[in-house]
């Protein structure tokens, strides 16, 4: 494909963040042009000139680039930004990768005190998952920002406009013939279960009696979930901490024994923690596929790998 626009000259243009927005699209293309489109309006706020900028640049690349929002009519762009994506999670990108019966979605909110409430307790957020993986680029913070933002202050919206991906998800997981398996906690721990949606004017109590045909599943942190009467579809793997103020926690979700515990460790998993098998949680994220009442072993990522928190077993 042949184009008049010379790349150097564009990306000279453009500041060294809307460099990292023109490399997104390059990465992602074809395979998903809206988280493309997502990411370069994240940057450039609805500048029109730059847009055009990253419109003459992804054709060059040979990428069909198409902006979600032409016009600054909101600041942040939050009713038009992409919620779920397949891959901007490496560990949901590589079990996308591995199984050939799910198609694999995530939500990733920048988490705080209210969307992680069991965060404080546990003394986790130091060494969050929030600075693994993509999570250490600027781009991708500030689009997990927008999106935690929009929640905590438009929640009607926020709910519709997932209701509205999630149903173009299933349908693409179906043309794929595979079931939608979807994270909506990748780095929150919010309660989705006790949250009600419409779905084409009918109200549910929760997004999972929504979609019946998708396999929901999360971390928690909240032992409380687990003794909930929980959607048959929505699998809950309970996260575990050495922090004292956190044991009141631990003890509860291993009064069951069908509680699987998700653990981070510092160096090589063991092969039984507390008395339970260990597993290698970090082969893949389909923990509903997992045998119950296992240690999910996860290893240490981003900041825990250089920082000492109880939250890691050393």
């Amino acid at each position: 494909m042949q184009s008049n626009v010379n790349i150097n000259e564009v990306f000279t243009s453009l500041d060294a963040r809307k460099a990292e927005a023109l490399a997104t699209i390059a990465k992602y293309g074809e395979a998903d042009r809206a988280e493309a489109s997502r990411v370069a309006l994240i940057y450039d706020r609805c500048d029109q000139t730059s847009i055009k900028h990253l419109e003459d640049t992804a054709k060059f690349l040979k990428r069909d680039f198409v902006p979600l929002v032409q016009t600054p009519t909101n600041k942040l762009g939050v009713n038009q930004m992409q919620l779920l994506s397949l891959d901007t999670n490496s560990k949901l990108a590589k079990t996308n990768a591995k199984q050939d019966d799910y198609m694999f979605v995530g939500l990733s909110m920048m988490p705080n005190d209210r969307l992680c409430p069991g965060s404080k307790a546990a003394g986790c957020m130091e060494v969050c998952l929030q600075s693994a993986g993509m999570g250490k680029f600027s781009n991708v913070a500030q689009a997990r920002q927008a999106k935690s933002d929009f929640f905590m202050s438009n929640r009607e919206a926020f709910m519709a406009q997932l209701v509205k991906e999630m149903k173009s998800k299933v349908r693409t997981a179906t043309k794929k013939a595979k079931t939608l398996a979807v994270r909506l906690n990748v780095l929150s721990d919010v309660q989705w279960e006790d949250i009600p949606v419409t779905l084409d004017g009918v109200v549910y109590s929760n997004i999972m009696e929504a979609f019946p045909m998708v396999q929901f599943y999360d971390y928690t942190k909240l032992a409380s979930r687990l003794s909930k009467a929980l959607p048959a579809n929505y699998d809950l793997t309970f996260s575990y901490s050495a922090r004292p103020t956190y044991q009141k926690q631990v003890s509860l979700a291993l009064r069951n024994d069908n509680t699987k515990m998700a653990v981070v460790f510092a160096g090589e998993f063991p092969l039984t923690f507390m008395g339970r098998k260990v597993i290698d949680g970090d082969a893949q994220d389909a923990r509903f596929l997992d045998a119950q009442g296992v240690i999910v072993g996860l290893k240490a990522k981003g900041k825990a790998k250089t920082v000492k928190n109880d939250f890691i077993v050393h």
